[in-house]
């Protein structure tokens, strides 16, 4: 793993602090993502510890910076993607300088007009949960899509802002839209990279989205520029275009921004990974082994994480190879491995 990764020029992380009601003990679960040589796009947990209270900002801080140096990776930490909580942001905010200083409801019965406010809203979350969906991928790149999905969004809470019918969606469009200029101001270049590194979109779209994005004067125009590179031409795929396989096919062709590429798509637009691996905390500490050490729980879900992408089992595939286990417990096979168990007699 650590060989893995010494070979990698860039890594991202995904951090999250879980609380289990069993144990009443507080667990970070730290994961990392990266592409390797090979364009595969990699995720692996590098720890899911106790962290006792209070968790304030240095303690998580420190405990991340632990991680980090345990891996040998402090030097390589291109991006850390956390939850939107006060105490994720006071935690990266003290991460940045020590980066810097080390060269880091009312109730009612309704009647049609609410049935009809109803499905207004119906509508218009429909659009939230379908885009959720797609930037919450955890088994192809991310970032290269987001900034495409952020404008469809872009578009319905300004027609909803607009809307006089339905008075209520238009107060839940406007408070959208202050949270959207926020968050938008703060992420736009990282995601305008990604999707300038995605062929299908590059600098075209960006020429065509940022006025859209960008109202005021030649704003649109500066930040274009901020931009700009030898990327304009074209290219027509499939729906199922695959980015990481066109980048290993073209990295002669693109030596620099193939490397650059690499290190921006491993980067993970959302915290689903560490959700993940929480889910599967819950699943090891139930009632019947609340009385584990800390560190065996650790050692059950990173080693069951690596021994999973290892092997090439898949979500939903665990019972398949119960079932292959029955029919034949001394040998079966996971992925392109073979694997034959054996009994000796007393």
């Amino acid at each position: 793993m650590k060989k893995a990764m010494s070979l990698v020029n860039k890594i991202s992380l995904t951090t999250y602090l879980w609380w289990s009601g069993e144990q009443k003990i507080g667990y970070m679960t730290v994961t990392c993502h990266f592409i390797d040589v090979k364009w595969q796009l990699h995720k692996r947990v590098l720890a899911f510890t106790n962290v006792p209270p209070p968790h304030s900002t240095e303690v998580l801080a420190r405990e991340l910076l632990r991680v980090m140096d345990d891996w040998h990776i402090r030097d390589k930490v291109v991006s850390i993607s956390v939850d939107n909580g006060s105490s994720n942001d006071n935690c990266i905010a003290r991460l940045k300088v020590d980066f810097k200083e080390n060269g880091s409801f009312l109730y009612f019965l309704p009647d049609q007009l609410d049935w009809e406010i109803v499905y207004d809203i119906y509508k218009f979350l429909e659009v939230f949960a379908d885009v959720t969906t797609i930037i919450s991928g955890r088994s192809y790149p991310t970032v290269n899509l987001f900034l495409v999905e952020l404008y469809m969004v872009k578009v319905l809470i300004d027609e909803n802002c607009k809307r006089a019918r339905n008075l209520h969606l238009q107060m839940l469009a406007s408070q959208m839209k202050v949270k959207y200029e926020k968050y938008w101001s703060q992420s736009n270049i990282l995601i305008s990279i990604g999707v300038v590194l995605d062929p299908r979109y590059k600098m075209v779209f960006i020429a065509w989205v940022y006025p859209f994005l960008y109202t005021l004067g030649d704003d649109a125009k500066k930040r274009e520029d901020e931009l700009s590179s030898h990327l304009f031409s074209l290219f027509k795929f499939g729906v199922k275009f695959d980015v990481l396989t066109w980048w290993m096919a073209n990295e002669a062709k693109y030596h620099i921004l193939s490397t650059m590429a690499k290190d921006i798509l491993s980067i993970p637009i959302t915290t689903v990974a560490l959700e993940a691996t929480f889910s599967a905390g819950k699943r090891v500490i139930d009632l019947k082994r609340a009385s584990m050490t800390t560190k065996t729980v650790e050692m059950l879900l990173c080693g069951g994480d690596w021994i999973k992408e290892m092997y090439g089992i898949k979500r939903g595939q665990s019972q398949s190879i119960l079932e292959a286990l029955a029919d034949d417990p001394l040998e079966f096979h996971f992925g392109e491995e073979r694997v034959t168990t054996s009994t000796s007699k007393p």
